[in-house]
């Protein structure tokens, strides 16, 4: 078993959640098979219910988080892992349950803790303390109430199977092939360039979506939603926005994988969100606000679509979700938008030894040592062989490149080299060469970049050619 500290506070985090939702199912349970009116000064058991599952909603939104931070703190532990896909593979159908049942969780959970503070004091005060919301009473809450247990009991179940020392396939194996999920639906749409077209197609997802919530949203604060031309337009209004959202994740999503995790990593082959939820300073706040932004604004449109012309709270609460979850989805879009223009590698490494161009730390560095044991970093393979072959030039003692897909440093004699028919942009001219770990890595690329699988450029490793 692996255990640290983000595991064990994980693991305790979902055994408090468990004991709420228990508690919460039993005072439930009790209140709905005996709806008895309440007295005045005995306990009410309806808030009872409320408080418990408020406070199990406010925990299990921190264990969201906390729960890839626990799986990333595994990952030295997990043989084979890069990253936390790599550690997911080791209980590969409970993890996915976990990670696609936790959203939805705090969907129902918070949809209904939002009914009920923006019920009305009529509603509040009926037999049994139970706002009469047949969505909320009769769906939500015993779907929160499930979900919340399966979701604590997941999350037992996966980080307690964790095991150091099992080997694992990571990412690369599944991200990194053209035939990925995420390529195929885009491929069959917009053909091969269809990486071009990813970032306008989300930008456009998402202004549509920020737009709606602040209509909708400035419209419910003014109280528009309660004259009688407006109500017509409210249903229609929390109905366009539930797909319009699910378009906008989706749409960011697949962008994430084909677009943002290459750029933001520095590895222009590699499509894991794992990566680039883990492995970059924007990846982060992307997350965040994504899930803000679509939680914000489904409970919002719940709201728009529940609330009575008569409870002007129901209304006003409905406004505030939906202008807070645009702005976060604004905020977003510009995360992402400065992300894609800065992305691309790391810190400034200083200036290649034979072009002097800036360099960063990217799948194009060469190091070279030479005899004494003097280090040069060169900006791409053709800088590197024009120091060693020109007038003057270096005797190397060996030399590192890196494998496109993972970014890992290769010596040069054990990497395998694809010269490709044109050139790779953003570099010196005549920089044709590509390096990767695996020969079926080069054979794929030496089929996508219409090049050819050669021998080590710099003569360290005598490979033939394929």
């Amino acid at each position: 078993m692996i255990l640290t500290h983000p595991i064990l506070l994980s693991l305790f985090l979902a055994g408090l959640g468990l004991v709420l939702a228990l508690l919460a199912s039993a005072a439930w349970l009790r209140l709905a098979l005996r709806p008895v009116p309440k007295e005045e000064g005995a306990p009410d058991e309806a808030y009872l219910v409320f408080l418990l599952l408020l406070t199990a909603f406010g925990l299990r939104v921190l264990a969201w988080p906390l729960s890839y931070i626990a799986l990333d703190s595994a990952v030295p532990h997990v043989a084979g892992a890069m990253c936390i896909y790599g550690v997911t593979r080791l209980v590969p159908l409970w993890a996915n349950l976990l990670q696609g049942l936790r959203p939805l969780l705090l969907l129902a959970l918070g949809g209904w803790i939002a009914l009920r503070l923006t019920s009305s004091a009529r509603e509040r005060c009926t037999p049994g303390g139970t706002p009469r919301r047949p969505l909320a009473e009769r769906v939500l809450l015993p779907l929160s109430l499930t979900l919340l247990v399966l979701d604590c009991l997941l999350e037992f179940a996966v980080l307690l199977s964790l095991r150091p020392g099992i080997p694992v396939y990571c990412c690369g194996s599944v991200y990194d092939l053209p035939d990925r999920f995420s390529a195929l639906l885009p491929g069959s749409l917009f053909g091969a360039q269809h990486a071009h077209l990813l970032l306008p197609i989300l930008h456009v997802c998402g202004l549509l979506c920020a737009l709606v919530c602040l209509i909708a949203g400035v419209a419910a604060l003014r109280g528009r939603w309660l004259t009688h031309p407006w109500r017509r337009l409210r249903t229609a209004a929390s109905l366009l926005l539930l797909p319009l959202l699910l378009a906008f994740v989706a749409a960011a999503s697949i962008a994430g994988m084909e677009v943002m995790a290459p750029r933001l990593t520095g590895l222009p082959f590699h499509h894991c969100l794992y990566c680039l939820l883990g492995k970059t300073a924007a990846g982060p706040w992307m997350a965040v606000s994504l899930a803000a932004a679509v939680l914000l604004s489904a409970w919002g449109a719940l709201l728009l679509r529940e609330g009575r012309g008569a409870v002007e709270g129901t209304n006003r609460s409905a406004g505030l979700l939906l202008v807070s979850g645009g702005l976060l989805v604004l905020i977003f879009l510009a995360v992402t938008a400065f992300g894609a223009h800065n992305g691309g590698g790391g810190g400034d490494l200083g200036r290649c030894s034979s072009c002097n161009a800036r360099l960063y730390d990217t799948v194009y560095l060469v190091e070279l040592v030479a005899g004494q044991g003097e280090k040069s970093l060169f900006c791409s393979v053709g800088c590197a062989l024009e120091q060693i072959r020109g007038p003057g030039g270096k005797t190397a003692a060996w030399v590192t490149v890196r494998d496109e897909f993972t970014g890992k440093r290769l010596d040069s004699g054990a990497a395998f080299f694809v010269e490709a028919a044109s050139e790779i942009t953003g570099l010196p001219e005549g920089n044709r060469w590509h390096a990767y770990q695996y020969l079926e890595n080069a054979h794929i690329m030496a089929f996508e970049l219409d090049g050819n699988i050669v021998s080590d450029p710099f003569g360290a490793s005598g490979k033939e050619d394929n």
